[in-house]
């Protein structure tokens, strides 16, 4: 095994358990913490969210594999790009669809939605720095768990026990928001594993992961909207 791969292993393996040990210690924080701002836009989380892409493109140059295996090189770039918006699309339903049926079924203790209410816009003109923020954190995960890892270490290993291992990952990355969404981004990892094997680029699941949140967080944000002018009306009556 050539010395650059074994370091690009290595490496890769470093940034996961940086960021699930990360993962885990936010969601010992938020037992305490209420931040007064929108979480995406936390120049802090920005700022280090920048610095692990350049690690990961660093780690994927190092490993000497070529770009076609870690999918930064796409053989139809709009087809991969529809892919993406199609299942992003789907993806958005279901998790909504899911995450209320199970929170009336089994109560919302399984679901912590304050994650979500302060990733979501406060106003309209908060939308464009929101979404920069959002592709940022999307190309972090993407880059991590589908590109560097699944695609740097498959093969040797075999890809769907692989793919299986690093959806939990990504779901425990997602554990401050509760054990629903655990549940939920692991089979969504298993799809965007899916999307990038089927398409052999890293474009699909990222854009099929970009979708998904946007529209949770449009969703979001258009029930904060409701209820605020449902507040605003019921007021004055009482």
């Amino acid at each position: 095994m050539p010395q650059s791969y074994l370091l690009f292993v290595m490496g890769s393996l470093g940034l996961l358990a940086l960021v699930v040990v990360g993962a885990l210690r936010t969601a010992q924080l938020l037992r305490h913490w209420r931040p007064d701002r929108n979480l995406l836009l936390l120049p802090a989380e920005n700022l280090l969210r920048g610095v692990l892409v350049l690690c990961a493109i660093g780690l994927g140059l190092l490993s000497g594999l070529p770009p076609e295996r870690l999918g930064w090189r796409s053989l139809d770039l709009v087809g991969d790009i529809l892919w993406g918006v199609g299942i992003g699309g789907f993806l958005a339903v279901v998790i909504y669809l899911g995450t209320q049926w199970a929170v009336r079924r089994w109560g919302d203790h399984l679901y912590d939605a304050f994650i979500v209410r302060n990733i979501t816009p406060r106003s309209a003109s908060e939308w464009p720095l929101l979404l920069g923020a959002l592709l940022l954190a999307v190309t972090t995960e993407e880059l991590l768990f589908r590109s560097l890892l699944l695609g740097g270490l498959s093969p040797p290993l075999p890809f769907w026990p692989l793919a299986f291992v690093l959806a939990i990952c990504f779901g425990v990355v997602h554990l401050p928001q509760g054990r629903l969404a655990v549940a939920v981004t692991t089979l969504a990892g298993l799809l965007f594993a899916w999307l990038f094997l089927t398409r052999r680029s890293l474009w699909a699941s990222l854009v099929a992961h970009y979708v998904a949140n946007g529209l949770q967080l449009w969703i979001s944000y258009r029930q904060q909207q409701e209820t605020s002018i449902a507040m605003g009306e019921d007021g004055p009556c009482k």
